[in-house]
Formats: C-alpha cells, sequence, structure tokens
C-alpha cells in the first residue's frame, strides 16, 4: 500500500454539495406542493392501493430529498475544515522558519 497524499478540491467539494441540495430541494419540496399521482377513481379497486403506492412514494422521495440535503450540507462543512486544516498547517509551517 502507498502513502500517497490525497488531495482535495474544496470549491469542487463545494459545488458537488450544492448540486446534491439542489437535488435534495427538488425531491423535498418538489413533491410538497403536488398533488397525488393519481386520479379519483370510484368503484375500482385499485385505486385504494394506488393512492397508497403514491403516498409511499411521495414519503421516500421526500426522505429521500431530505437526506440529500444533510448531505450536502456535510459536504459544504467538510470542505471548510478542508480549508480549516490547510490554514493550521500553512500557520505551523511558518511559524518553524
Amino acid at each position: 500500500m502507498r502513502d500517497d497524499p490525497i488531495q482535495v478540491d474544496p470549491g469542487a467539494v463545494r459545488r458537488g454539495a450544492a448540486a446534491l441540495a439542489d437535488t435534495g430541494d427538488r425531491l423535498a419540496d418538489g413533491l410538497r406542493t403536488r398533488p397525488g399521482l393519481t386520479v379519483e377513481a370510484p368503484g375500482w379497486h385499485a385505486a385504494t392501493a394506488l393512492h397508497d403506492l403514491a403516498a409511499a412514494m411521495h414519503a421516500h422521495l421526500g426522505g429521500l430529498g431530505g437526506e440529500a440535503l444533510d448531505t450536502g450540507a456535510r459536504l459544504r462543512a467538510a470542505a471548510g475544515e478542508y480549508e480549516a486544516a490547510d490554514d493550521r498547517a500553512a500557520r505551523r509551517t511558518r511559524a518553524l522558519r
């Protein structure tokens, strides 16, 4: 195993976080503003099952949207932590001169 240093581009991490947050917003908020995906179908036995399926899909996709938003926030925080670690290392290096 090699011990190559890792390289992190905080700007790229933030761009990825923003894209993930955008997707999360569309999943979480986009579905809340839309009515159910099924139409009323009195007398059809499948109507209740389709309604329940649509409700479950809304709930699941909304949950995925929330997770995407949370992951985006964690990525933004990680980018900040990488920059802070780089700043600390730079200060320590300057102090050695």
